[in-house]
């Protein structure tokens, strides 16, 4: 069984707001467990490429991850089981990170929660959106 700690946390309040990288990273170690990852792997390095994020919701239909379908499993199969798990939970999941480019929100780090929210037949996810 894998760690993830989906609480009842209200990010109503925390809307419009904004954060730096920092804050967002910080957001993200104390909301996960698990791969959390350090100063060498990709998420870290991607969060700090954008110094500012705001948090907000955001449209499942607008996300993007290279080529994923979210409405498809998630390969390897522990990515499936992972989600599966996650969307079991009926809370709202700890925000996402991403980048907008124009047209498109990328995925830095969250593509679990995202497909959990696909398999909840969600409309919208809450992200720590960099690059606006």
């Amino acid at each position: 069984m894998i760690c993830l700690f989906y609480n009842k946390y209200d990010y109503s309040h925390l809307f419009d707001m904004f954060y730096t990288a920092q804050e967002v990273w910080e957001h993200r170690l104390k909301n996960q467990t698990g791969e959390l990852g350090d100063s060498s792997q990709m998420p870290y390095k991607l969060t700090f490429k954008y110094p500012v994020y705001q948090l907000m919701k955001i449209s499942l239909k607008l996300i993007k991850c290279g080529n994923q379908d979210f409405n498809k499993e998630l390969d390897p199969s522990d990515d499936e089981i992972y989600a599966k798990e996650y969307a079991s939970y009926q809370t709202e999941a700890p925000a996402i990170v991403v980048h907008f480019d124009g047209d498109y929100y990328h995925i830095i780090d969250g593509r679990h929660r995202v497909r959990s929210y696909f398999i909840r037949k969600l409309n919208e996810i809450n992200a720590y959106v960099g690059g606006l």
